[in-house]
């Protein structure tokens, strides 16, 4: 990823040799065991850039009937995927080949979807908002012109890169968005909550190797004690998913 440039939209003379950004920038530390982010010079990252980019990524109206989001695919409460569905849905339902990777650390990888057909999260914003089964919208100046259309934007990017929405700047704001998604640092992210959760629960949790055959056990009493820990076990997988905990 040397370039600073997304290739795609700059052989399309979509983008300007240099891109304008305003507001704070934002010089985000990795987690430990993680090195430094790589940021395009051209599309430096600022606070106001992941705030309008979450915002797109939130929006339905960036779908061709209102109704799909990029969130609707990659789920901020399944860890930015969808793990409940083999395939991802589109729109109207539209079943889809693949299942939604997911985007934490998206920052970090050199090729993106799971071909890797695309080298920059620059480009690669446009891809599934252009898929007839994903998103459907008809082309890059139509989505540039919706955007201009909701007042509520024409503040926000004023505020990003001192001027309107432009496709280079929508593509900018979704891809400072993502790239500011940095995960490290496990277990449980620091969540001390959830590692005590966990320590709660793992000692109630009998296996083969571990609980010896007794002549005053039965197996069916083993095997009880086996399910009863189990559903806890479960129950606490639940929990920890609801707060985007892991439990691996």
């Amino acid at each position: 990823m040397k370039n600073t440039l997304p290739i795609g939209l700059a052989a399309a003379g979509l983008l300007l040799p240099l891109a304008i950004s305003a507001g704070t920038p934002v010089n985000p530390t990795p987690p430990l065991g993680l090195p430094a982010l790589f940021i395009p010079e051209a599309n430096p990252l600022t606070q106001e850039k992941i705030d309008l980019g979450r915002k797109l990524f939130m929006d339905r109206r960036l779908s061709h009937n209102n109704v799909m989001s990029c969130a609707m695919c990659h789920v901020p409460e399944q860890g930015f995927t969808s793990h409940e569905l083999g395939a991802a849905i589109g729109l109207q339902g539209r079943s889809l080949r693949r299942n939604s990777p997911a985007i934490y650390n998206v920052g970090y990888q050199r090729s993106l979807f799971h071909e890797g057909r695309e080298l920059h999260l620059e480009d690669q914003v446009w891809a599934p908002l252009l898929a007839k089964n994903e998103m459907n919208m008809p082309s890059i100046g139509y989505v540039v012109e919706k955007v201009k259309m909701m007042p509520e934007y024409k503040g926000r990017f004023e505020a990003a890169f001192g001027g309107e929405a432009t496709a280079e700047r929508i593509g900018f704001a979704l891809a400072s968005y993502q790239r500011a998604m940095v995960s490290g640092n496990s277990r449980f992210d620091g969540d001390s909550t959830c590692s005590a959760a966990r320590e709660a629960a793992s000692p109630a949790i009998p296996s083969a190797r571990s609980t010896p055959s007794s002549p005053t056990t039965s197996s069916t009493t083993r095997d009880t004690a086996g399910n009863a820990a189990w559903r806890r076990k479960r129950s606490f997988i639940k929990y920890s998913l609801r707060r985007g905990c892991s439990w691996t």
